[in-house]
């Protein structure tokens, strides 16, 4: 299976070192991703929806914090955690694994950590 487009584009941007796609194409790709990872729920039975459902929560949550008064390294990692959850193949395949979100969910909680923190010094 070949991955979206969206995903694909999001992934070789980011591996060419091209600027990061905006916060609001960053939260259309994820939507699209997701659904087509509910649609592949039917073929993969190792395919964890539930936790892709909340990386996909809080990823969307984070991104629509992002404005002009946002410092540019949030927006920077907030832009990363979302883009590796749209890679496929990273730490463990997503998809072909029962663990393959747990690592994307662990990115995400590390930057709304490094995020609340600096907020709130």
């Amino acid at each position: 299976r070949s991955a979206p487009v969206s995903k694909r584009a999001t992934a070789g941007s980011v591996r060419h070192g091209a600027c990061l796609p905006s916060a609001e194409d960053l939260q259309n790709s994820a939507s699209k991703y997701l659904h087509s990872l509910e649609e592949l729920t039917f073929f993969e039975e190792f395919l964890d929806i539930e936790t892709a459902r909340r990386v996909v929560e809080r990823c969307e949550r984070l991104l629509k914090t992002v404005d002009a008064s946002t410092p540019v390294e949030h927006q920077q990692l907030i832009q990363a955690a979302t883009t590796d959850f749209l890679l496929d193949e990273d730490a463990e395949s997503d998809i072909r694994s029962p663990t393959g979100f747990d690592d994307n969910e662990q990115v995400v909680a590390a930057v709304e950590a490094v995020i609340a923190s600096e907020v709130t010094l």
